[in-house]
């Protein structure tokens, strides 16, 4: 860690907490313990935003099943910590309820001791740059990463006085409030982008003059992937999944790959040719590409291939599966399954309205226009949003090495404070070990 401005001091998270406080996961309650009907909110990492209180979650238990669990009751003010992603470690502070509130055990809950760090600035510390450095550097597990709460106990923090730290935390929150309107207007442009997006796609499609067609009968065929597709090697063929088509394009952004051995075999099932539409139907269902020129790629069984016959403009038909109207039905022929999945015998079923070819033609390259446009704004909207994560990341490194506001040669020094919480932790062992010495008794 750099130097330390005057008056801070360095303490891990485990080292702050102090006797009073508490340092705990939340609790494990299964399916079975939930009740609709209950009057205790259970707060899950849905709930859990950056620095933000995202109130997502309607899951809730009885009081009566909270005391047999014996869980860990929320106060206002807690500071939440997700313990898996996304992103891994991001903390907002519990707001308090009308009701009593738990959590989950996934996310960790600290409360300082009253004579430790104030709340807020141990939240945005969280969230800051140098300590996700740390998390990630703690984090385990490979399909789901997550951190532990012993590990995040090790998270070495810098510590200013606790005036200082109230200080920090006003100017954050002033500095923040700027690009938080900025941004919420940025995202509300992009919302009106996307209903236009939705809006220009169901005009160009959704025609009552136009023949209806199955997908099967404007097909020369409909498959899929290969479904036990072959072991990956470091470099050969793309082996691409639903992952890689995005924004209606195939990208190879991320793949993996397959020898060509392992091609010959995933292309018996289905080889892949340019002018085919992809459809996602495993997991990610309904985003749609056109193969372009010139990609060669083995297609695994979460990509669906439809070939049209001569006289059908794929691009249409691309355009068509990506209007409200289809993407309403692919999300019904799904049903409630854990894993959405569109079945090839649906989609064969998926009926479009399809005009003559010239119209086809017509409606691609009206539609191409308008969206590029739209294109270019969502591209203007997300380089804005990116400058404002950048300025959040550069307010938060200036507030940790003490560059956010002055030092005041009268606050106590934070070596005081820890020296302090120390002392009442030392203070307080000899009472715990005569506590667990009489419940070992009592047993």
């Amino acid at each position: 860690m750099t130097e330390l401005p005057e008056g801070w001091a360095e303490a891990s998270i485990a080292d702050i907490i102090g006797p009073s406080g508490l340092f705990a996961d939340g609790d494990w309650v299964e399916r079975k313990d939930q009740d609709s009907t209950g009057e205790v909110r259970l707060t899950q990492l849905a709930d859990v935003g950056e620095a933000t209180w995202r109130d997502r979650s309607n899951r809730r238990l009885t009081m009566a099943t909270a005391e047999a669990l014996r869980c860990t009751f929320l106060k206002r003010g807690d500071v939440l910590v997700a313990r898996m992603p996304d992103p891994l470690g991001r903390a907002c502070l519990f707001p308090g309820d009308p009701g009593p509130a738990v959590t989950v055990v996934d996310v960790c809950v600290i409360r300082p001791s009253v004579t430790g760090a104030a709340p807020r600035w141990l939240m945005w510390f969280l969230n800051a740059p140098r300590a996700r450095f740390q998390i990630e550097a703690l984090q385990s597990g490979t399909t789901r990463k997550r951190v532990s709460r012993r590990n995040l106990g090790t998270i070495v923090l810098p510590v200013p006085p606790i005036g200082e730290q109230e200080r920090i935390v006003a100017v954050i929150e002033e500095q923040f409030s700027r690009p938080d309107a900025a941004e919420a207007g940025l995202r509300g442009a992009a919302r009106h982008a996307e209903g236009y997006s939705s809006a220009v796609l169901s005009a160009a499609v959704d025609r009552t003059d136009a023949n209806e067609v199955r997908v099967a009968d404007l097909a020369d065929f409909v498959t899929d992937g290969d479904h036990r597709p072959p072991k990956r090697v470091p470099q050969g063929v793309p082996h691409l999944t639903a992952k890689h088509i995005r924004n209606g394009r195939v990208t190879i952004d991320g793949c993996t790959f397959v020898s060509p051995e392992g091609f010959e075999q995933t292309r018996r099932r289905y080889e892949p040719c340019a002018g085919d539409v992809i459809v996602t139907c495993v997991g990610t269902i309904g985003e749609t590409a056109v193969v372009p020129e010139g990609l060669t790629f083995s297609a695994d069984r979460n990509l669906a291939a439809i070939r049209t016959i001569p006289g059908v403009d794929a691009r249409f038909v691309r355009i068509a599966l990506s209007a409200p109207r289809l993407q309403q039905t692919i999300r019904n022929a799904s049903g409630s399954t854990a894993q959405p999945h569109l079945y090839l015998r649906d989609l064969r079923e998926l009926v479009l309205r399809l005009p003559t070819l010239d119209e086809q033609r017509s409606i691609v390259a009206e539609v191409e226009r308008q969206l590029s446009i739209l294109d270019s704004l969502s591209a203007a909207i997300d380089r804005a949003l990116d400058r404002s994560r950048r300025l959040r990341r550069a307010i938060l490194e200036r507030a940790f090495t003490g560059r956010l506001v002055p030092q005041d040669p009268a606050d106590e020094p934070a070596s005081v404070l820890l020296e302090r919480i120390a002392a009442e932790r030392a203070a307080e062992q000899p009472t715990r070990r005569v506590r667990r010495r009489a419940e070992m008794q009592a047993t």
